[in-house]
């Protein structure tokens, strides 16, 4: 009797030897909760699903959003905004200039506008038929372009809006992106083709065909590099002066968001429940994450360093990634999991990966990385020399003494 009681003692001990090795091994990759730095609520019983409808300006200031028919620009610093405007149904897109001289607004009812940073209208558009559903500006706010469901893609100057061009596709378009510098164009379109123009030259550089509808498109300040995300499945990468893909990626799912990397290195996109990070140089992924559910949206700091997420059930993976000169030196684990009340419509972060934000039906909140707890992973030489041979260790014993007992049970 005397004997089991002792292996009761040492296997209890051990077992909470096991639970400690397991908790020091999980505790800094399980993500830490938040309420946000601010959060704006939005009077309205209204639910409804929106597009790309938050935005942070380049210098990392401002943050421009809609919802329903108002418009709205914060400084990050508050959750008052600094102006309220109002258009004419309900707001698909917005898009903000570097430094948040110029906030453009695409809605359902076949309109864009053109605000200034004192909330007043300097111009709007009206087209026959179709919703502006994508809209961009370039980083000095001097030109605008807009992608409708009339299957155009027009480009404005910001004193007029009469377009300086329009260019019809065989779609409708999902994605239409103009790079910060203003010089180039890209376009996403359900007739399955991805488009790249010149604008200065007011022409096509080129098209290539996919197998499913553009969904999303990205490109680098200067043009360098695009990406596309596809129906068909595929993450397409490409260069400034040719129409041949660099490299295509087939993930497990539809590609509905992408974003890149202000140097082009570093791409991330969703592919059905699953997040990719790929390099430039290579098709293949430096890591994929398995979520859940669907990935609804994901943005990358300006460096690649960040990447924010988010889910369709609700939930905020905030994902930081550690580089050296040449490779990403973390795992693919989100160090910080937030819920969130209701699905994720947006998520934005900004250039330098300080702040993220994230959109619900009837809400906007903005979270501080700095007032997140942040733990490290923990490091290659605690997991090798500690804590796997310590989990090893424990489980051995707790079998051995479990095997003693069982014995002298049967024995007694």
């Amino acid at each position: 009797m005397n004997n089991i009681k002792t292996y009761k003692s040492i296997l209890l001990t051990f077992t909470i030897v096991l639970l400690f090795t397991l908790s020091v091994a999980t505790q800094n990759i399980k993500g830490q909760t938040s309420t946000g730095s601010w959060r704006f609520s939005i009077q309205t019983n209204t639910v409804y699903s929106t597009y790309e409808t938050i935005a942070f300006s380049a210098d990392d200031t401002y943050l421009a959003s809609g919802y329903l028919d108002k418009v709205y620009l914060f400084n990050k610093s508050s959750s008052i905004p600094l102006w309220t405007g109002t258009v004419d149904g309900r707001v698909n897109t917005v898009a903000i200039s570097g430094n948040g001289s110029y906030v453009v607004v695409g809605v359902d009812l076949q309109k864009i506008y053109l605000f200034n940073n004192t909330g007043s209208e300097i111009w709007q558009y009206e087209i026959t038929t179709g919703g502006f559903h994508s809209v961009s500006i370039s980083f000095d706010g001097k030109y605008i372009v807009g992608g409708c469901g009339d299957n155009k893609v027009y480009l404005f100057n910001n004193t007029s809006p009469t377009p300086l061009w329009n260019y019809t596709t065989g779609g409708y378009i999902n994605s239409a992106k103009i790079s910060a510098d203003g010089n180039y164009i890209a376009v996403g379109s359900e007739d399955h083709s991805l488009y790249l123009f010149n604008r200065s030259s007011l022409s096509l550089m080129w098209s290539y065909p996919t197998g499913g509808h553009i969904y999303d498109v990205a490109i680098t300040p200067v043009g360098s590099y695009i990406v596309a995300g596809s129906l068909d499945n595929t993450i397409y990468f490409f260069n400034l002066t040719s129409s041949t893909p660099l490299w295509t990626n087939i993930t497990n799912g539809y590609v509905q968001k992408v974003d890149i990397s202000d140097d082009g290195t570093y791409i991330v996109a969703n592919g059905g429940s699953k997040l990719y990070l790929l390099n430039k140089s290579s098709a293949m992924p430096l890591w994929t994450y398995e979520t859940e559910n669907d990935v609804e949206d994901v943005a990358i700091s300006a460096d690649g360093k960040f990447i924010v997420l988010g889910m369709q059930d609700g939930t905020l993976d905030n994902t930081v990634l550690i580089f050296n000169d040449t490779s990403p030196l973390s795992s693919p684990n989100p160090i910080v999991s937030l819920s969130q009340s209701a699905q994720i419509d947006c998520v934005d972060i900004t250039s330098n990966g300080d702040y993220f934000t994230v959109q619900l039906p009837r809400s906007i909140t903005l979270y501080d990385r700095y007032d997140l707890t942040l733990p490290s992973p923990p490091s290659p030489q605690l997991i090798s020399f500690y804590i796997i041979p310590g989990f090893m260790f424990s489980l051995f014993i707790i079998a051995y003494i479990y095997t003693k007992i069982m014995k002298q049970n049967h024995n007694s």
